[in-house]
């Protein structure tokens, strides 16, 4: 999101504001259909493969995961076995995978992504999530491979899945079948610790751990499935299956060639979009992992080469909160001060009045004061000396003498910057955003507000609210927000 405030002249300041996007890089989250290059239009023959193999098959007549569900549930300890009325066995008894989908987001929205993000950062072999993840783990099983659990259901439930309308081809199912085998090493192999992270992002989303895991099963069985069609032509017998890791393969070379779908990719795409903007004066970044990393010295922890983000540290001045980047033009600001301790008068110190305020609110310990806390974390809070932005010929695409001491165009103005990275829909976003602007209101006048937000979120709308009410949305979000579908501000395009 961008916007210019103020004036036309060397007084106005460009403030863009951009979530650059975490860990997950699904190459099909993000819509392509438009798109005329030859990458964009492989990405539209694949999707409708996709979607047409959604609609063909679906999980009740796929070999196997009926006991791999109870699999996952029997190694998280789960309390009952699968309930036949349970949303997990109707969404297992579905005849394509889009119901199932269509069930689990009506039933529970939570199910699936409960501890999505908690366990693709633990290895989960997620085909679409986190294709790496897959890759690796082909690439580490032992050979041969174990043809232990999960079995094939009986022969009488064999047959009637043989009867199915929605089974899959047969050269796709010994490669969907060791899948779940992989699937199920993978969960075996998990540290407790982790498992116990999950299970409190599990208990915060109020869905019992081992539902959560076994639908995520569910959901990259689905997946996978996806990729088959995508990457594979359907055969009528077994004599020559498709294997995991060659399907695994044929996804990557396609995902890898895509911009959006690697770190190093995303940051590319980030300078080309700043050079196109002529370098706004600040920009506000989220989920920024490899930026901060490298202005933290903190490289190691990152995937993407340190010479890209040259063009980006070398022009602005760089604020890190965890993940959060606030980015601030060399020639338009100065007297940067990136970590601000105190803003003005007696109990001035920002993080502990929010602390406090946190625990008022949800009392020391609660699961709401964790998340309070982790947004503190992630906020961003400088002092700075605004001198003018810089004049250029617009034909120009970078600007030039970065590196020389900026000449004033105007009257100094003193500034006090923030940036924050909160959810749509969190009850603690939506108090956490509102106290902090008016602690910093009240320690500098005059502030002017600039928010993003995810518009495929279902509840965008919730937030936005709050936020006009409390006169915290600019103009040009108020007007996206009265123009756009359903009152939200359309700020991210996502399929």
């Amino acid at each position: 999101m961008y916007e210019s405030h103020t004036r036309p002249d060397s007084s106005h300041c460009r403030v863009m504001t951009l979530n650059v996007g975490g860990r997950n890089t699904n190459s099909f989250e993000f819509e392509m259909r438009g798109d005329t290059s030859a990458f964009g239009k492989r990405w539209v023959t694949l999707y409708e493969r996709a979607k047409e193999g959604m609609r063909r098959t679906g999980p009740r007549a796929a070999p196997g995961l009926a006991s791999a569900i109870d699999e996952v549930l029997n190694t998280l300890e789960a309390k009952n076995p699968r309930d036949p009325k349970s949303v997990l066995t109707r969404g297992l008894n579905c005849e394509n995978w889009t119901q199932c989908m269509q069930l689990f987001a009506f039933q529970s929205k939570h199910l699936v992504n409960a501890c999505n993000l908690a366990s693709l950062r633990d290895g989960r072999p997620a085909p679409l999530e986190m294709p790496e993840n897959l890759q690796k783990i082909c690439e580490d099983r032992p050979e041969p491979s174990d043809p232990g659990t999960p079995t094939l259901d009986a022969d009488a439930r064999r047959e009637q899945r043989e009867n199915a309308a929605n089974r899959l081809p047969p050269n796709y199912r010994p490669a969907f079948v060791d899948f779940l085998r992989l699937w199920l090493g993978w969960l075996r192999s998990v540290e407790p610790d982790a498992i116990d992270g999950w299970r409190r992002k599990a208990d915060k989303r109020k869905v019992p751990l081992p539902d959560a895991v076994a639908a995520m099963l569910i959901f990259d069985a689905m997946c996978f499935v996806a990729l088959l069609h995508m990457h594979c032509d359907a055969g009528t017998t077994e004599t020559d299956p498709e294997l995991v890791a060659d399907v695994c393969e044929a996804h990557l070379g396609f995902h890898h060639s895509l911009p959006f779908t690697t770190e190093t990719g995303k940051y590319m795409k980030l300078v080309e979009v700043l050079a196109e903007l002529r370098w706004p004066e600040a920009i506000m970044l989220q989920e920024a992992y490899d930026l901060a990393a490298h202005a933290n010295c903190t490289g190691d922890n990152s995937t993407t080469d340190a010479k890209l983000f040259g063009s980006i540290i070398d022009k602005y001045h760089v604020c890190v909160a965890d993940e959060t980047v606030l980015l601030l033009r060399k020639d338009s600001f100065v007297d940067v001060d990136d970590d601000v301790a105190t803003l003005s008068g007696p109990d001035s110190d920002w993080r502990l009045r929010m602390t406090r305020r946190g625990r008022e609110l949800y009392g020391e310990g609660s699961q709401l004061f964790v998340e309070w806390q982790r947004t503190l974390e992630r906020t961003v809070v400088t002092r700075a000396t605004y001198i003018g932005a810089c004049r250029q010929d617009p034909s120009r695409m970078l600007p030039t003498q970065w590196t020389r001491q900026p000449k004033a165009t105007g009257s100094p103005k003193h500034a006090v910057l923030v940036a924050l990275h909160g959810k749509n829909g969190s009850e603690v976003t939506q108090a956490f955003v509102p106290e902090l602007a008016d602690l910093v209101t009240t320690a500098v006048p005059g502030v002017a507000y600039v928010v993003g937000m995810d518009s495929n979120a279902s509840d965008a709308t919730e937030l936005s609210s709050v936020l006009s009410a409390k006169k915290l949305l600019s103009a040009a979000v108020e007007s996206a927000c009265a123009g756009a579908s359903g009152g939200r501000p359309m700020t991210v395009a996502k399929a």
